[in-house]
Order: structure tokens, then C-alpha cells, then sequence
């Protein structure tokens, strides 16, 4: 038997034991509200502009017990940076965001928008299950399977009932590990594989004191293992309490999809391709989760459904990722592309984000970059992956016209069809009624030879919550 990993006393270390991380008290407000004259996140500064919503909300209690002060603790031990607005507050449980609507709606209108958030998520068509798949664009975004280096689509979700992990207490993490494995261990095909909790877990009876170093070497090299949190903010979050008890991954034999369990939130799921099938990798996440809820409805004995409401859609302890819960990102190798300053401008109108593409030892690497969408409330699961589908087969087409030596011609409004993809051009029929932005190269560029081709990409690893 392989040794075990786990060596680390976590009980003895502030915010990994049982108790909560020290400074702000997680469970009640003192009557006065503290000195965030200096403090920066985004719950501070609209605390500090309407003092009386302090007063007015300290005492209160969700259904499930959660109170004000859990919400908003990382908010007050942590004054952030002026430069960085952080949220500063996190959701104990699914009841928070109307109990403490009026912080949480400050917050919301912030990160999506005041016009997203007038607009019930109830409303977008395609929100998830089997009948999204059949409104997702039919585009191969790289024809070629040169530009696309890998895919990923990742969501998070919620059980009803149950504390989300910054509130949750040992008992309810064992509860939703004990049920999500549960539901898991029925899946099939492709995506049947096994859960592994992490070393020096003692909650799950079939792998006592968790998982060993090899299978730890084996998910660490595969970039599906997480370790517990060592950052002030997410520590003060609450939800490193307990470490590692209740906490696991999930994988199929060929890592394209993995669920964590009881990280940050109580459901993480991830699916990847080493290409450009994000149809692909979002139908394994839909077939996932809507096994697993269709385990936690057929069970009489757990929580029943996903914490969800028809203004937010699907409720997580993180304000920013609330709705569809959905990131959808491919990593393309664009190295004409990305040296203009449009591009940036360009993705940000479609909703989307972009960034240098890093390896798994964090370099950046040349002329590859990663683009993901921006929106999370107020659009669907299929709408989702469509913009993203849609705006990486026009970046792709548009660096196949610069290595022509021509100009980008990618469309400002309006989508790309898959005969435009085929033809290797927009279709010039619509281009009279959009304004067709041009990206002309500034100066001559020598093409990457094919014979040296760019490193494959990592797909970029779930990021934290913001706190």
C-alpha cells in the first residue's frame, strides 16, 4: 500500500482546523460596525456608503442559520488593495441572497450589471439539461485542429438544503460528499471512473485516510488535484474548516472530466478536450449534473435538487458566479492575432475575456491566448457556449487571413456560420447591415514555421472564488 501523502497537522493551523479563522466573529455582528475607512472591497465600500444597512441586517439569520457576520468576515479581516475590488463577502447558504438582498444586490449589480440583474435568470431559454444541447451551434471551431490546443467548460452548483462550504459544518460535508459520490459512482460509458479523497480524509469509508501518494502523483501531474486553501481571504471565508475531511475528486479513466468535491463550492465540475469540441465538453457536464440530480430527486434520504431561483438561477457561495455557473474557455494559438491592440477591445463588446495563455509552471506562452466568457447571469447555458463557439471560429479564420498576408475582417456584431468556416470567409451578404471591424497588421510578421509547432496548452485550472 502506497504511503500516505497527508503529514500536515491541519487542525493546528487558523482557519484548517474546527474553529474559525480569528479577527471578525463568524457568527454575530458586534452592534457597532468597524472602521473601513481604509478597506477596499467592493461589500466595505457599500457598507461605508449606507451605514444603516449594518444595522439593519446585523441581526438577521437565514433559514439555515447563516448570519450576516459569516457573510461578510473576509470582507472585514481584509482590507484589500485599492487597485483590486475584491467582493469582500461570500454566501453561507442559498437563503442569503434574499435575507441580505439588499448587500448581495449592491454586490450583484456590480459584477453583472444593474440591467442583468433587473431581469428574472428564469427568462433565458436553453438554461440547462438535455434539451440545451440541442440549441448549441453546430460551428467545428478549427477545422484544421491546429489552432484550438484544448477546451474546457466548468460549473459549479449547489445542494438545497444544505450549507454552502464557507457556513457548512463537518456533519453537512460528509452529507454532500456522501451523496454526490453516490451519484456519481452510476455513471457510465465515458464518464464512469472513481472518487478519491484527499490524503488524510477520514469520511469516506471505502478509501480510509484518503487517497495515497500514488494516486495523489497521478491526479497532481493531470492538474485535477486541489490543496487546501492558503490565502488570508479565502481562509477568513470559512471554508478551509475541517481540512481535508469531506473533500475529493472525481475522475474518469482519461481526466476529460473531473468533479471536486466540497472545495469552494459543494460541486465542481470540469470537462476538457485536447481540441476544439466545447459542444463536447459541455454535454459531459450537462450529463453529469443532471445525474446528479436526478440521484438527489430519486433518494429519499439527502437533500433534494440543486439550490437554485428563478432571479439567479443556480446559487453558489460566490457572488460572481451565480446564474449559469458556467465558465466555457478554449486555449488558441493565434500568434499574429494577439499582437493587436483591437483584440482586447473587440472580445470585451462580445462579453467575452482574454488573456496570455500560461503552462503548467505559470510562463506565459507566445502568441497563445485564452478566451472565456464574461456573462454568467442573465444568459443561458447554450447561449454560453455559443458566443464562445462562435467568436473562436471567427479568431481562427481571422489569423488564417493574416498568415495570407490580408487583413483580419472580423465582424463587430453578427455570428459566423459553419459554411463561413468551411470557405475559410464571413459571409458577405451580411456584412452591408454590420460594421466590419479590420484588423490590419502594423507590420510585417514572419509566420511560426509548422515544423517547430507552438506547446500544447494546459486547460486553465478552476480558479478560486472571489472573496
Amino acid at each position: 500500500m502506497a504511503t500516505l501523502v497527508c503529514s500536515v497537522a491541519f487542525e493546528n493551523i487558523p482557519g484548517l482546523g474546527s474553529d474559525e479563522y480569528p479577527g471578525f466573529p463568524a457568527d454575530e455582528c458586534p452592534a457597532e460596525m468597524p472602521d473601513l475607512s481604509k478597506h477596499h472591497s467592493l461589500a466595505a465600500s457599500v457598507l461605508r456608503k449606507d451605514p444603516g444597512l449594518y444595522e439593519s441586517l446585523r441581526t438577521k439569520r437565514t433559514e439555515l442559520g447563516t448570519s450576516l457576520a459569516k457573510c461578510i468576515k473576509t470582507g472585514m479581516d481584509n482590507r484589500g488593495h485599492p487597485m483590486i475590488k475584491t467582493l469582500g463577502a461570500v454566501a453561507g447558504d442559498e437563503f442569503c441572497y434574499e435575507t441580505f438582498r439588499p448587500l448581495f444586490d449592491a454586490l450583484l449589480q456590480d459584477r453583472h450589471g444593474a440591467s442583468t440583474c433587473e431581469k428574472p435568470h428564469s427568462e433565458c431559454r436553453g438554461r440547462g439539461g438535455m434539451s440545451s444541447l440541442d440549441m448549441l451551434s453546430a460551428i467545428t471551431v478549427d477545422t484544421e485542429g491546429k489552432y484550438v490546443l484544448s477546451t474546457q467548460v466548468r460549473a459549479a452548483r449547489s445542494l438545497r438544503g444544505i450549507r454552502f462550504p464557507p457556513a457548512a459544518g463537518a456533519e453537512e460535508r460528509r452529507e454532500v460528499e456522501r451523496v454526490v459520490v453516490r451519484a456519481l459512482a452510476e455513471l457510465e460509458g465515458n464518464l464512469q471512473g472513481d472518487y478519491f479523497p484527499l490524503a488524510g480524509s477520514e469520511s469516506y469509508s471505502p478509501r480510509p485516510g484518503g487517497m495515497g501518494s500514488e494516486d495523489e502523483a497521478v491526479l497532481s501531474k493531470a492538474g485535477l488535484l486541489f490543496t487546501h486553501p492558503d490565502s488570508t481571504a479565502t481562509l477568513c471565508t470559512g471554508m478551509g474548516r475541517d481540512w481535508p475531511h469531506a473533500r475529493g475528486i472525481f475522475t474518469n479513466a482519461d481526466h476529460s472530466l473531473s468533479v471536486w468535491v466540497n472545495e469552494e463550492e459543494h460541486i465542481r465540475a470540469v470537462a476538457v478536450r485536447a481540441n476544439g469540441d466545447v459542444q463536447g465538453a459541455f454535454g459531459d457536464i450537462v450529463k453529469t449534473l443532471d445525474h446528479i440530480a436526478l440521484s438527489l430527486d430519486r433518494h429519499s434520504d439527502g437533500p433534494k435538487g440543486f439550490a437554485q431561483s428563478d432571479r439567479l438561477g443556480y446559487l453558489t457561495s460566490c457572488p460572481s458566479n451565480l446564474g449559469t455557473a458556467l465558465r466555457v474557455s478554449a486555449i488558441v494559438r493565434l500568434p499574429l492575432l494577439a499582437q493587436h491592440e483591437s483584440l482586447s477591445a473587440w472580445c470585451s463588446r462580445r462579453r467575452l475575456s482574454i488573456r496570455p495563455a500560461v503552462d503548467a509552471g505559470g510562463a506565459r506562452l507566445q502568441g497563445v491566448l485564452e478566451v472565456s466568457n464574461q456573462d454568467r447571469l442573465g444568459i443561458s447555458e447554450a447561449a454560453t457556449v455559443n458566443a464562445v463557439v462562435e467568436a473562436v471560429a471567427e479568431l481562427v479564420m481571422a489569423e488564417k487571413r493574416l498568415e495570407e498576408g490580408g487583413t483580419a475582417g472580423l465582424l463587430e456584431n453578427g455570428s459566423v456560420k459553419q459554411e463561413d468556416v468551411q470557405n475559410g470567409q464571413m459571409e458577405k451578404a451580411v456584412a452591408t447591415s454590420q460594421e466590419l471591424v479590420d484588423i490590419a497588421a502594423a507590420s510585417p510578421v514572419a509566420v511560426p514555421s509548422t515544423a517547430a509547432p507552438m506547446p500544447p496548452a494546459p486547460s486553465p485550472p478552476p480558479q478560486p472564488p472571489e472573496a
